[in-house]
């Protein structure tokens, strides 16, 4: 089952979505992660951000999901992915049942696109078995980057 959460709930479930946050980092300099961290709690707790919980019959967290809406120069919305960390192993069906509850959110918010970036090879073939595609390729040059 996912939940997304409320911003008063953030809170109560700060410590896993921080954990998440750290083990996800793949753009901050570890000596800038408290600063991270905190302008996230921010965004979820003004709702600029999303937290969504796939959570085990138990009510334990198997995942934490983050997403935001972007706008692009022309002013078109879409739905960023800008955190998935699981604690549990889920099952396909978990990550599509997640998915379409993105997605509804996705729709009901007026975003073209739900996007996602990263890395991690595990997190590119699980979102390439739920369906998304490639569609860009990012370049970075400053002082935090090879």
């Amino acid at each position: 089952m996912i939940i997304k959460l409320l911003p008063n709930q953030i809170a109560e479930y700060w410590d896993s979505i921080k954990y998440a946050l750290i083990q996800t980092n793949q753009l901050t300099p570890k000596d800038k992660l408290p600063e991270y961290c905190t302008n996230v709690l921010l965004n979820l707790y003004s709702g600029e951000s999303q937290c969504w919980l796939i959570l085990s019959d138990s009510r334990e967290i198997k995942a934490v999901v983050i997403t935001r809406i972007i706008k692009d120069i022309g002013n078109i919305n879409y739905l960023m992915l800008d955190v998935v960390y699981g604690f549990q192993p889920t099952t396909i069906e978990e990550k599509i049942d997640s998915l379409d509850a993105i997605k509804d959110f996705q729709i009901n918010t007026k975003c073209n696109n739900i996007f996602a970036y990263t890395a991690n090879p595990m997190a590119i073939n699980a979102m390439e078995k739920m369906g998304m595609k490639k569609a860009y390729q990012v370049y970075a040059i400053g002082v935090n980057y090879g």
